[in-house]
């Protein structure tokens, strides 16, 4: 089995949060579950999904394999699967 727990960057956007650099501007992100972003941006609307997946996602190469489940998160932070089959 491969899990592959991946967070969401959540950042203040609001514009005086912008960092400034050499290449270009940047928030200062943290990595947060769906549902902790969630609660944040209900408090502050400025509070934003900045990226997606922190860590690499899982890739294979050359080896068969199906995909069982796709969890994905609902806005309460619990997961779902997405897939109605294996494919």
């Amino acid at each position: 089995m491969v899990y592959n727990a991946s967070d969401s960057l959540w950042a203040d956007t609001n514009e005086s949060a912008l960092t400034r650099s050499q290449y270009s501007g940047h928030y200062d992100a943290v990595p947060l579950t769906f549902g902790e972003g969630m609660d944040r941006f209900r408090a502050d609307r400025g509070f934003q999904i900045v990226g997606r997946a922190v860590d690499h996602p899982f890739h294979i190469h050359q080896n068969p394999c199906w995909v069982m489940r796709i969890d994905v998160p609902a806005a309460d932070g619990t997961l779902h699967n997405i897939l109605e089959e294996p494919s």
